[in-house]
């Protein structure tokens, strides 16, 4: 058995291997509902900085939009450009319906993907 998590091969057929497997089984078991934890907090905060950016681009607030885009401040949670919205409505959608110039620029500049298509 190859475990992804810690690189490690166990050969069940050897009792020691099974004894192994069983201890790391155990430990993951115990702090499995913390790493479920960590991810929800995760994924909310990308989801409301998703969320976010197309509010913000829609409503032309270019300070906020280029924040929510920062990659050196945010890391992986850094807004993705191109998350789709109702109808997949993209923050380039929203900014570009509302004539906030500057603000589709910059998200052109960040690579917004310019042959996404809503569902209107």
């Amino acid at each position: 058995i190859f475990n992804k998590d810690t690189g490690m091969y166990y050969d069940i057929r050897n009792p020691e291997s099974q004894v192994k497997l069983e201890q790391d089984s155990s430990r993951l078991s115990k702090i499995q509902p913390k790493m479920d934890k960590a991810w929800d907090t995760w994924w909310k905060e990308k989801r409301k900085n998703n969320d976010e950016l197309r509010i913000f681009s829609e409503a032309g607030n270019v300070e906020k939009v280029e924040q929510l885009l920062d990659k050196n401040k945010l890391g992986d949670l850094a807004a993705d450009i191109d998350s789709p919205g109702l109808d997949n409505w993209t923050a380039l959608h929203f900014a570009a319906s509302e004539g906030h110039y500057q603000i589709s620029c910059l998200l052109l500049e960040n690579d917004a993907d310019l042959e996404t298509q809503t569902k209107m």
